[in-house]
């Protein structure tokens, strides 16, 4: 889900659980993205466009510690605030390949 996307849901559940007369916590709100290190095998690719056709997969599958940090700052910035941040690559070591993801994202913790 994109940012714009997220926002938009965000909003339609703020507005629905008003109209019942309640609230929902503004910490409730976040998403599941996959992430990528590096370039992403075809099939993966495929996976995700047949899951979303014509999205653009950029805003889908951040690749790089760069496009992470900036897709999650524009996601926080649409109001969302918990992430599940998904490898979709397949690590040799996958210990090293959670360590270098927790450097991406613990610095951007509130």
């Amino acid at each position: 889900m994109s940012p714009q996307e997220a926002q938009v849901a965000r909003q339609r559940i703020e507005r629905a659980a008003t109209e019942s007369g309640r609230t929902i916590d503004p910490e409730h709100f976040g998403l599941s993205i996959p992430y990528a290190a590096e370039e992403p095998d075809r099939r993966t690719l495929d996976l995700l466009r047949s899951r979303r056709p014509g999205a653009d997969l950029e805003g889908l599958l951040p690749v790089g510690p760069e496009n992470l940090r900036r897709l999650l700052t524009a996601h926080v910035d649409a109001g969302l605030s918990k992430f599940v941040v998904r490898p979709v690559d397949v690590a040799e070591d996958r210990h090293r390949g959670l360590s270098e993801l927790a450097h991406i994202v613990l610095p951007l913790q509130t």
